[in-house]
């Protein structure tokens, strides 16, 4: 009886069938009354080989992956959950090698529009950065919330653009907000760059140690250019420039140089009386910080963007009222 059962239950599918059971509670007991679904994803770490078997391969695979938690030798799976009320409405185990964005993706395309709706459309999803991009908004016919990642070429610009004075008051202490509408993978979205005035002094400190170990790269840096000897000018110049082009936080200060003429035939002994020679040119590097390049970096110091696809202010109010009244 048991057997069979769980291979009924395996035919269903536990994912469809642990989310129908939460529908099920929320409409008869008046569970998960949070108006927000919070979508994430938990390593799992295990001791032993667990070995694949090649006749009856598993549901899932345990085995080495990208690894956000020391130890990284040990072999993983993962859990990707949704919960509300920090209730779990649906449970899936993954892969250890699974990542995050994919299964994300994957996990709102199949089952994102299905719950919602048993829920009544009451709940508005939440996700961190891995969630956002292109492919996986598009497919979304529900609220969501998420985080911008910074790599993203117009994050990077917005963050780095906005003036102070852009900024309004969020009515928290020590934050303030500015709102954009925007069209990221065709879809249109408010974005809101959050400032944290707590966060920007520990990002503006963080960044002073990054700029002391960036210098000692400069450093080495410097000191192999100066040993080089180079057959013309242009030659130093391109080289330099690739060289400053891979610092973050610095530049060159001077650049001078000393000729040296070596034998073109290669021998023993001083140069003959009218030996052609051939010239070459030493540098000398002086660098120093860039404050340009610092202040960029200290602008997006203590910012981020949350994208919502809730474009109307009055309903996105009504949602951050419910936050609040949640939390009290």
């Amino acid at each position: 009886m048991l057997g069979r059962t769980l291979d009924k239950l395996y035919e269903v599918g536990l994912e469809s069938l642990f989310m129908r059971i939460s529908g099920t509670v929320f409409k008869k007991y008046g569970e998960y009354q949070s108006p927000y679904f919070h979508g994430d994803t938990s390593l799992m770490k295990v001791h032993g080989e667990y070995k694949s078997d090649v006749y009856e391969p598993a549901p899932i695979e345990i085995t080495y992956g990208y690894s956000k938690d020391k130890p990284s030798n040990l072999k993983q799976f993962i859990i990707s959950m949704i919960t509300c009320d920090n209730l779990p409405v649906f449970i899936s185990t993954l892969s250890g090698n699974t990542s995050d964005k994919k299964s994300l993706n994957n996990m709102m395309r199949k089952y994102g529009k299905q719950l919602s709706e048993m829920f009544e459309n009451s709940k508005t999803f939440i996700f961190d950065s891995a969630f956002y991009h292109a492919e996986s908004i598009k497919d979304c016919d529900f609220p969501w919330i998420t985080r911008v990642p910074e790599n993203i070429r117009e994050a990077k610009d917005l963050l780095t653009n906005l003036k102070e004075k852009d900024f309004v008051s969020s009515g928290l202490k020590g934050y303030k907000i500015h709102s954009k509408i925007v069209n990221y993978g065709g879809i249109t979205q408010r974005w809101i760059v959050v400032y944290s005035k707590y966060a920007y002094k520990k990002e503006a400190k963080t960044l002073e140690n990054e700029i002391e170990r960036a210098e000692e790269k400069v450093k080495k840096d410097v000191w192999h250019f100066g040993v080089k000897l180079f057959k013309s000018k242009t030659d130093a110049k391109n080289a330099s420039r690739e060289m400053v082009n891979s610092w973050k936080f610095h530049k060159i200060k001077s650049l001078s140089y000393t000729t040296k003429e070596k034998k073109r035939n290669p021998g023993r002994g001083r140069p003959k009386k009218g030996e052609k020679m051939t010239k070459f040119y030493h540098f000398n590097v002086e660098y120093e910080l860039s404050e340009v390049k610092k202040r960029n970096s200290l602008k997006k110091k203590g910012r981020f963007i949350v994208a919502t696809n809730i474009v109307d202010t009055e309903e996105l109010s009504e949602i951050g009222r419910a936050s609040c009244r949640e939390r009290v």
